[in-house]
């Protein structure tokens, strides 16, 4: 009996399911944490919308505003090595043919390469000839060279006599021996910023060489020096 009447007691002091009366303190989330957290959320959004002054405190280089076609911009700073601009030509027209055993520059065709750069920069060269050279009975060889016909035909790949680059052909007369020949060279001109440069040939020995000139092609890369 006494815990029947226990249990009826305890439940008359439970709350009523309908509209409950609650007492003592509702115990909530702290506030302040929540704050914080919003706080600390809000930086991740927006802390990679830097100030100019913020940037620069930390030592991050300014490049500037590069606009297309506008490679001197003088609030531009590039770091040494790096390619600020990149050209290509390829040769028109046909062959360049001759049997001289001296230098003799590229024509029947368009293949003058130029680029215009900062003074002071540095131009890889990267080029590919293909060239021809006919036996007339003799040894036969090609040569090949380039200047930089702006200061005063400079030789680029200069050896010696700048005979670098040769084909050469033993035998019988009418042998011939066809291939790229191939130039790959970081130049800094002397002076001058728009630098033209010219392709020759000489017929070492005896016999023909032959430039293909629309098979043959230049790359020039201006390099931050």
């Amino acid at each position: 009996m006494s815990r029947a009447r226990d249990n009826a007691d305890g439940a008359r002091l439970d709350a009523p399911l309908a509209s409950p009366a609650f007492t003592g303190t509702v115990a909530i989330p702290n506030v302040a944490n929540l704050e914080t957290a919003v706080v600390a959320n809000t930086a991740k959004v927006t802390n990679h919308n830097q100030t100019l002054a913020e940037i620069n405190a930390l030592d991050v280089t300014e490049l500037g505003t590069v606009t297309s076609g506008n490679l001197a911009n003088t609030a531009i700073v590039y770091p040494v090595g790096h390619v600020i601009q990149t050209v290509e030509y390829v040769g028109t027209g046909a062959y360049h043919t001759h049997s001289l055993n001296e230098w003799v520059t590229v024509v029947g065709g368009t293949f003058t390469p130029s680029i215009t750069i900062t003074a002071g920069n540095k131009i890889a060269i990267h080029g590919s000839y293909f060239c021809v050279a006919y036996n007339g009975g003799v040894d036969t060889g090609c040569n090949l060279r380039i200047i930089d016909t702006t200061n005063s035909n400079a030789i680029i790949n200069a050896s010696g006599d700048s005979t670098y680059f040769y084909i050469s052909v033993t035998g019988v007369s009418g042998c011939e021996w066809d291939g790229p020949i191939s130039i790959n060279k970081l130049y800094t001109p002397a002076s001058g910023t728009t630098i033209n440069f010219d392709t020759q040939t000489r017929a070492n020995w005896g016999g023909t060489v032959q430039m293909v000139v629309n098979r043959s092609s230049v790359i020039l890369q201006e390099i931050q020096a």
